[in-house]
């Protein structure tokens, strides 16, 4: 953790924070460091674009997300239990839970038209 004053950031992306040199915050010092210290200041920030869903592709996990299914409407709930009871680790029930979710969604939509 960096100590220091608080500032807004000398860049212009209007984030508060711990200076960590030259009045920018530590996200827009390390941009700036790493695009060799010019004196326009750190390069824009790249826009942050959201990964798609998870997808179970192989056959494995396409039987995993049946599991699952099954069990949630049986009321089992805990992800720990769903995780001992899938033979999985709790990682990938949440993976099967965000699946089930957008496979849920996509079924509605479609159901509604």
């Amino acid at each position: 953790m960096r100590y220091g004053r608080i500032v807004t950031c000398a860049c212009g992306c209007k984030e508060t924070g711990v200076n960590a040199g030259f009045g920018y915050v530590a996200a827009c010092y390390d941009r700036w460091k790493r695009a060799g210290r010019p004196k326009e200041g750190p390069p824009p920030r790249r826009d942050y674009q959201p990964r798609p869903p998870w997808n179970p592709v192989q056959d494995r996990s396409k039987a995993l997300l049946e599991d699952y299914q099954f069990l949630t409407r049986q009321g089992v709930t805990d992800i720990d239990m769903l995780a001992d009871r899938l033979g999985c680790s709790t990682r990938h029930v949440w993976r099967l839970v965000q699946a089930a979710r957008a496979l849920d969604q996509s079924r509605e939509k479609a159901g509604a038209r």
